[in-house]
């Protein structure tokens, strides 16, 4: 009877030694915890890039509206830009005078310029990233970024006097650059 008793005993003790421990449940959900922070960053990051990217597209299409503008009114400068006539050319984007404000749609495209050879467009994305682009009659295209505060306005900026347009690679605020990869480089 007694030996009964010990097999049934050493019996249950090894089915009983085939479930997890404490420690390797807390060491399972500490390592999906840390997958899960990484990936929650890498969502954030991936989110913000696509807010960028819309806008971006947004003034590139802009950018293609007022030239399209330019060469249908026959104008050599930019004396036509007003926002009827940009409706009227692309209906699917905002336009608004500069400065654009931090409540516009996301697809607004601000107009600003001198109203003959200088032209700029800014747009912005939800996070604070405003991009400009400097048309010009008599010199290069200019792209510029900034970032403000996620409820602040993107300001008529940088400045157009001088429309110096700099060839370098390394990214500077308030400066207008000839590419756009190295001017659209929003923080």
């Amino acid at each position: 009877m007694k030996a009964r008793i010990h097999e049934a005993l050493r019996r249950r003790h090894n089915i009983e030694d085939e479930g997890f421990t404490l420690i390797e449940l807390l060491v399972v959900i500490l390592i999906i915890a840390i997958l899960a922070a990484v990936g929650i960053v890498a969502l954030l990051s991936a989110l913000d890039s696509g807010k960028k990217s819309a806008a971006k597209t947004t003034l590139r299409t802009a950018m293609s509206a007022v030239r399209s503008m330019q060469v249908g009114s026959g104008a050599e400068d930019f004396s036509g830009l007003t926002l009827l006539a940009m409706q009227t050319v692309e209906p699917d984007i905002t336009w608004v005078l500069n400065p654009l404000a931090a409540t516009a749609p996301t697809n607004s495209v601000g107009i600003g310029g001198n109203g003959t050879n200088i032209a700029v467009l800014n747009t912005r994305d939800s996070s604070g990233h405003c991009f400009y682009v400097l048309l010009n009659v008599s010199g290069p295209t200019g792209y510029a970024s900034a970032t403000v505060a996620s409820d602040a306005a993107c300001p008529a900026f940088p400045t157009i006097t001088p429309p110096v347009v700099s060839t370098s690679d390394t990214f500077a605020a308030s400066t207008w650059f000839n590419r756009q990869d190295v001017g659209w480089r929003a923080s």
